[in-house]
């Protein structure tokens, strides 16, 4: 993670193993890699975005959410980490 997020290992890498957390983590990766034919009834693609575009990212959205929305209702926490480059 940190060399996806360029940091510098020498000055701005800070390690905090498992003793530092009172539950271990858990790590899920979600990915859309099919892409709607039809955009969504009522779907407005954004200007200069073609429509299934929006599409999936609206799969990505409410996935994400489900998932969340899921750990959530069995008590859990959650915290959702997103990139953008």
């Amino acid at each position: 993670v940190a060399l996806f997020l360029r940091v510098n290992p020498q000055t701005g890498l800070y390690h905090f193993g498992a003793e530092y957390r009172p539950v271990p983590l858990k790590q899920t990766f979600l990915g859309v890699t099919k892409r709607l034919e039809k955009p969504r009834e009522g779907a407005k693609p954004k200007e200069g975005r073609p429509a299934k575009a929006v599409s999936q990212q609206t799969q990505m959205l409410e996935l994400a959410f489900d998932k969340a929305l899921a750990a959530l209702r069995r008590g859990k926490q959650v915290m959702v980490f997103v990139h953008a480059r």
